[in-house]
């Protein structure tokens, strides 16, 4: 019976012995993918074969443990503190998981807290790091069981791509929904696009004066919010040169989604020289 009872604890040994090297291969073969959470500027930043390949903007917890770790789990809809509940949740480490902003009600589409979602790039979880619908399915889809995260206080000069922006939900769609990101169908933000509007625009540029390519031109994301400051241009206005020119604006909002508006400008004299029956000056001819 002794000789039995050493048998059986030998073989779970042995069982248990294999588990651990068959963990630890996972974590090693997890894949070219590392993860990097900066509690300092909440970001997380994918590394591909060493090289920094995308970004998320986040928001962690003073709670949040600094370290290195590997997932051991995933889970789709998972109960949260509140109760509350996280869609693509991934496992950091002990009750430190990688999810979605909140929901109030379980598989609820509609029901994400908008105020928490206002917040990311800001600390304010219990510790979890939350990210965008999409960011979070985006690790759950492409990170294995085992993936190494490192968990850091830095500041941005440890974000080598940068902090990216996270769209925010205007007052107006009211205190809970859907996530913008979520690429579910269903989406009421599925087909909302930015916009430019041109209308405020004065085509008609005197002679020889400076010439501002975003003069009356307002861009707004896909929800509403104003994102002037981030249009593009190609083209521009030589005012020492009379004709016609075009200039192409182009706008991508944080949703990724983008458009374009063409204005035609043209660049010409004075009218009140010809007016006032006036030389034109020399150095404008």
């Amino acid at each position: 019976m002794k000789k039995r009872k050493v048998t059986i604890l030998l073989a779970f040994c042995l069982i248990l012995l294999s588990a651990v090297f068959m963990y630890k291969g996972e974590a090693q073969a997890a894949g070219s993918y590392t993860i990097q959470v900066n509690k300092g500027t909440n970001v997380v930043t994918v590394f591909r074969n060493g090289k920094p390949d995308r970004a998320f903007v986040c928001s962690v917890g003073s709670a949040t443990p600094v370290g290195t770790f590997y997932t051991p789990n995933k889970l789709r809809w998972h109960v949260l503190d509140g109760p509350s509940y996280g869609q693509y949740c991934t496992r950091i480490t002990g009750g430190y998981l990688f999810h979605s902003v909140w929901y109030y009600v379980n598989g609820d589409y509609a029901s994400q807290s908008y105020v928490q979602y206002n917040k990311l790039g800001t600390t304010a979880s219990h510790g979890c790091v939350r990210l965008t619908v999409a960011d979070a399915k985006w690790i759950y889809d492409n990170c294995p069981l085992g993936t190494k995260v490192t968990i850091i206080y830095g500041s941005a000069a440890n974000d080598p791509l940068g902090k990216p922006e996270a769209i925010k939900i205007p007052a107006r769609y009211g205190s809970r929904g859907w996530d913008p990101t979520d690429p579910m169908s269903g989406n009421p933000y599925s087909s909302l696009r930015p916009s430019i509007d041109v209308s405020g625009v004065q085509t008609a540029i005197p002679y020889g004066s400076a010439f501002n390519a975003n003069a009356g031109i307002v861009a707004k994301d896909s929800l509403g919010n104003d994102i002037t400051h981030r249009l593009t241009s190609s083209g521009t206005v030589d005012t020492k040169k009379t004709g016609s020119y075009r200039v192409t604006y182009i706008i991508t909002d944080a949703l990724g989604r983008s458009a374009s508006a063409d204005v035609v400008y043209s660049s010409r004299y004075a009218e009140s020289y010809y007016k006032r029956g006036e030389e034109i000056p020399k150095e404008r001819v």
